[in-house]
This record gives structure tokens, C-alpha cells and sequence, in this order.
């Protein structure tokens, strides 16, 4: 017996398209709990003055956290910590309207060495 649990726990899959949300004969289960998350990232974003990138491709396939920090008024500077992603991700936030620098150490273990 369920008892109304999800027949499959809130988990995002590392696959090529993201659902945040697990679609059920009575609709769209935990649908308002991501997009309260995502909205709750979006002003974390919009109050900072500095955001750290770090491990994250920012690849076209993430459509959702790329517009999370490609679009809006964020007018905190980035930083990025993303190996041999770096360059690629401070030139889209550029191109974006964002302050951007590499971190100057692009891996994160290196990176975590200078914060501690």
C-alpha cells in the first residue's frame, strides 16, 4: 500500500533531458517543489555579490541552470572554477551581460585549497 507516497522518489537522472517533476495519472507530482527550489536559487543569485561556479559545464543540455545564470539581473561577479571549461564559461557569461573571471585555480580541489 502507497499510503499517496510517488511511485518513484524525487530524483533527478543524469540523462539528456531534465523533468523536474514525475508526471502520474493525477498529474504532475513535485512539479511546485522544483520550481520553488529553482525560485528560491534565483534570489540567492540576485542578492550575491559574488558567485563561484565550480564543476559545472554549463553545457546547452541544462537549459534550466543555464538560464538561471544567463539571464535575469544579477549583478554579482562570477567566478569560475570549471578546469578546461573555464574560458568557455566566463566567455558566455560575457557575452551574457555578466562580470566573469577564471578562478585562478581552475580545479577544485586547488581551488577549496586557497578557501580553507
Amino acid at each position: 500500500m502507497s499510503h499517496g507516497a510517488a511511485a518513484v522518489p524525487p530524483l533527478i537522472l543524469p540523462t539528456s533531458r531534465k523533468d523536474f517533476f514525475f508526471q502520474t495519472n493525477l498529474g504532475r507530482e513535485w512539479e511546485g517543489f522544483w520550481n520553488h527550489l529553482w525560485g528560491e536559487a534565483r534570489r540567492a543569485l540576485e542578492v550575491s555579490d559574488r558567485i563561484v561556479i565550480c564543476g559545472y559545464g554549463m553545457y546547452p543540455i541544462d537549459q534550466r541552470g543555464r538560464n538561471l545564470l544567463l539571464q535575469g539581473d544579477l549583478g554579482g561577479e562570477f567566478e569560475v572554477c570549471c578546469g578546461v571549461d573555464s574560458t568557455r564559461i566566463v566567455q558566455e557569461l560575457g557575452e551574457s551581460g555578466r562580470r566573469a573571471h577564471p578562478s585562478a585555480q581552475i580545479f577544485f580541489e586547488d581551488w577549496v585549497a586557497t578557501q580553507a
